[in-house]
């Protein structure tokens, strides 16, 4: 029975109660017995008291009192009777032979002078207890004695002294006592279950009821109801508990078809967001496609603008539709972060110069402030870059004037992961406080004056508050009305492997900035220190070329503002600047705001051949130098060569517009390109010829392109499948992947989207001329071969990552993963050690004794202790490595890339 139930609450009080009342009641009947015994005891004694007393009153010969006395003790439970004379003070008769003639003493136990002295006072019979027991009740009755041998003739006084022996009594009156006291705790017992069968019946039974109907009803048993029709407070309070059970009953069936007509409306909504996605990326594909097109060829001026108009409102298009999409994501709590190596420096560039187009003929100069991080760090670069990319569109919105700064900074730096700090700076229109309290909610801007002057739908930053928040931080928001914004927020990374990157020069170089250069561009005096070139600030180039010693050519930096004052100015700066260009007495770099066609044509009539746009950063400040100094020419023209190589290219695409586009790209990249209207068409032009690559939509008529994909790569593992649709949920992602096609666009795509994803899955191209950066001819294949599911997909992710193309099998124990090898024998195999059904070291036992597989690799990666004795045992075989679970995965897929080309690694990293 548990402590805080009901029973015990009720039963514990009633066997307290009831214990009482038997103690009280034995007690009572107890006193009461005993009081009814003594009564008569005493009674009795009285009456032979009085008897005696009668007789020896009676009596003239002692010889005849004494004949009495014996007789009445024989009968009687007397013990001892004497008779005191008063005026001797001897005892003249008695049962007990020896007292007869002796004066009282403390010898003779029936002596009280006491109580003596009270009976002829009181001339009344004493009794008397011996010792305050209840065994010998003694007993002084005073008489006056007339014998004859009384010389004086006259009465004498005298006590009549005897004990009566109450043993049997009071063993009768034990026995009556036990006894009332056993019918006392049976006439308990007695009422305690009859209470407790009526309490039981009453009370707890319909209680229990209640608790089972309502317990079970909880658990999801519908149609149940309480059936007790009594009229007392337990039947009404079932009554009221069968109606609110009737109305939840109709409350659920409520909530169940709400529920269903919100899935459904869910499912109308996703499918009308997936419909209404491709709908409009198609379109949008032509559009952005041909005005690139169209922009690259030669328009006039005004004509050039028309066709960049026309780009920006179908990016602006674009960036709509994908943030509907996203905040549709968010809403339904589809969105996860994943956890890759990227390299952080690189992809706040990558953020910062896909926003340069959005400050385009505003005075903004674009800054960048950001550590050198030596190695990836582990999060969603996507995501991050998003967030990014919406804090800098919306700062470019908002500024009309003066500068964007985005920084990062190390808060926290420890072994495992850093804590980093983003933060993007404006000095633009600003908020009040009532404005940054909305300004993070969906679909509101600052005010409505804001949307008409500015745009926007207010999704951007109510997206970035979601993501930052899966981040596991808040956007904190620092502004002033008219002076700007920073938004900023922290979150922690873990750390990737190191990049091995150096961007310095082996001997120290030296480059002079202007002052304009010095004053506007942040940290670039300490970036080319990281390059070991040392840079000088001058104010007028004459005087620099003048006060120079040495006959090399300086390296100049000067911003694009300073040739705009050049030019408008009424000296003969720019002449000057010209002078020394064509006379090749400097070599000139020139710090744009940005890139743009029309201040690139302008630096081509001035002949400035090397220029640089905001933000700077290393990389680029290393490779804008190297062309400077005429360094890397070797590699340029292999680059050059290797974008020139011819690719045979299969497009599957229904969709005439874009099946123009794409054809029209691929052909001036000069690829040989063929056309499949439908998925069927593409697995039969697939069987006839053999492409370097095949570009794949997914939504096509006769046969889809998952299914077309499915059926290729049945007949043909190595040829690299991209989907080019304009399906972009994550879903179509993960299926076209299932599908085993290698990468994803999401219409509209660009030219260098394009250019980028054939140079990276492409086969080789035609012989003669260069190939592309793929480097095995055979398409490796991985078998990896781990229980843990998150561990065996970051391996997985890290292969696709180091190679251009892998096929990679996957088994969560050493059973599965022999039937692999049945299957499709691997080049490499990756395993733990610990699994369930068959462990990694039976499974690599295996491997080593069948003949089929002694070309297979083995890679060991395993959270055992170094010196454990498998791994002990392991060292003595043809492992090729023992890698432990403290290092990355990409560390383990960069050792199958290096094993896959020949390559020596090391037997135990």
């Amino acid at each position: 029975m548990k402590i805080n139930s009901l029973r015990l609450k009720i039963f514990f009080p009633l066997v307290v109660c009831i214990v009482i009342f038997v103690m009280l009641q034995s007690t009572f009947f107890f006193n009461k017995i005993k009081d009814s015994i003594n009564d008569q005891v005493e009674s009795k004694a009285s009456d032979l008291a009085k008897t005696m007393a009668y007789l020896a009153e009676s009596v003239q010969e002692k010889s005849e009192l004494l004949r009495f006395v014996s007789a009445i003790s024989a009968e009687n439970d007397i013990q001892s009777i004497m008779v005191l004379e008063k005026s001797s003070n001897k005892i003249i008769v008695s049962n007990r032979y020896e007292y007869i003639g002796e004066k009282p003493s403390a010898n003779i136990e029936l002596f009280n002078q006491k109580n003596i002295q009270k009976a002829y006072d009181t001339k009344e019979i004493v009794m008397a207890y011996e010792d305050g027991s209840h065994q010998l009740l003694l007993v002084y009755m005073p008489v006056y004695l007339d014998f004859k041998e009384y010389q004086a003739k006259t009465i004498m006084p005298a006590i009549i002294i005897f004990s009566l022996d109450t043993g049997e009594i009071n063993l009768f009156f034990d026995t009556i006592a036990r006894l009332s006291a056993f019918a006392t705790l049976i006439f308990g017992i007695a009422i305690y279950f009859l209470f407790y069968f009526l309490i039981d019946h009453f009370i707890l039974k319909p209680h229990k009821k209640i608790l089972s109907v309502v317990s079970k009803r909880a658990s999801g048993q519908k149609g149940l109801y309480i059936t007790n029709t009594s009229g007392d407070e337990i039947g009404r309070l079932s009554s009221e508990i069968n109606k609110m059970l009737e109305i939840i009953m109709e409350q659920e069936s409520s909530l169940i078809d709400a529920t269903l007509k919100a899935e459904q409306s869910s499912l109308s909504k996703s499918v009308f967001l997936a419909n209404m996605s491709h709908e409009f990326r198609t379109p949008l594909n032509g559009i952005i496609g041909f005005s690139e097109m169209v922009s690259e060829t030669n328009l006039e001026q005004d004509q050039l603008e028309m066709v960049n108009t026309i780009r920006l409102c179908s990016d602006g298009l674009l960036s709509l539709i994908n943030d509907v999409l996203d905040i549709s994501k968010i809403e339904a709590q589809e969105i996860t972060l994943e956890n890759i190596p990227f390299n952080i420096n690189k992809l706040l560039v990558e953020a910062f110069v896909l926003v340069q187009n959005k400050i385009v003929n505003k005075n903004i100069r674009l800054e960048i402030e950001q550590p050198l991080i030596l190695c990836d760090v582990i999060g969603d670069p996507l995501r991050l870059k998003q967030v990014m990319i919406n804090f800098l569109t919306n700062a470019a919105k908002f500024t009309e004037v003066g500068f964007i700064r985005l920084k990062l900074e190390i808060l926290l730096d420890n072994v495992a992961e850093y804590k980093l700090k983003f933060s993007v700076q404006d000095t633009g229109i600003g908020m009040t406080g009532d404005q940054s309290e909305v300004i993070f909610d969906a679909f509101k801007q600052a005010d409505q004056s804001t949307t008409r002057k500015y745009g926007g739908t207010g999704l951007g930053m109510s997206i970035c508050k979601s993501l930052v928040a899966l981040m596991g931080d808040e956007i904190a928001l620092d502004t002033t009305i008219d002076k700007g914004s920073t938004f900023s927020f922290d979150t922690f990374m873990g750390k990737g492997p190191a990049i091995e990157i150096n961007y310095r020069y082996q001997e120290q170089k030296e480059c002079f900035l202007s002052e304009d250069v010095a004053q506007n561009t942040l940290n670039i005096v300490d970036n080319l220190h990281s390059l070991n070139v040392s840079a000088k600030i001058f104010n007028d180039l004459s005087s620099l070329l003048i006060n120079k010693k040495d006959s090399a050519i300086p390296t100049v930096f000067i911003e694009y503002e300073e040739i705009k004052r050049m030019k408008f100015g009424k000296n003969d700066k720019l002449k000057e600047l010209c002078h020394f260009i064509d006379k090749k007495r400097i070599s000139l770099i020139v710090i744009l705001p940005y890139l743009n066609e029309k201040i690139l044509l302008e630096l081509k009539k001035l002949k400035i051949t090397y220029y640089i746009a905001r933000p700077l950063w290393l990389d680029s400040l290393r490779s804008t130098l190297d062309r400077s100094w005429q360094l890397g020419k070797k590699e340029s023209k292999k680059e050059a060569l290797a974008l020139g190589t011819s690719h045979k290219i299969l497009v599957a695409e229904d969709n005439l517009v874009n099946q123009k586009l794409i054809m029209r790209v691929l052909k001036n990249l000069g690829h040989t390109v063929s056309l499949a209207k439908n998925g069927e068409e593409a697995v039969a032009k697939s069987l006839d010829e053999e492409f370097d690559l095949i570009f794949m939509d997914m939504q096509m008529p006769v046969m889809d392109g998952l299914e077309a994909s499915r059926v290729i790569k049945k007949r043909d593992e190595k040829i690299p499948i991209v989907a080019m649709t304009a399906n972009a949920f994550e879903t179509d992602k993960e299926a076209c992947f299932d599908a085993g096609m290698v990468d994803f666009l999401s219409k509209p795509v660009k030219k260098i989207e394009i250019v980028t994803t054939i140079e990276k899955h492409a086969l080789n191209g035609t012989p003669g001329v260069l190939p592309s950066k793929r480097s095995i001819d055979k398409v490796p294949r991985v078998l990896v071969v781990e229980d843990e599911e998150k561990i065996r997909k970051i391996i997985v992710k890290s292969l696709h990552t180091v190679f251009k193309n892998v096929i990679v099998d996957e088994a969560d124990n050493g059973y599965k993963a022999c039937a692999k090898l049945g299957e499709n024998v691997p080049d490499v195999v990756v395993t733990d050690l610990r699994m369930p059904q068959m462990d990694g070291s039976d499974f690599v036992e295996f491997i080593f004794k069948e003949e089929n597989y002694k070309e297979v690799k083995i890679i060991v990666y395993s959270g055992l202790d170094k010196d454990h004795h498998i791994l002990q045992k392991l060292r003595e075989t043809h492992v090729e490595k023992i890698m432990f679970k403290t290092e990355s995965a990409l560390e383990v897929a960069k050792s199958v890339f290096e094993i896959v080309n020949n390559k020596t690694v090391l037997k135990e990293s």
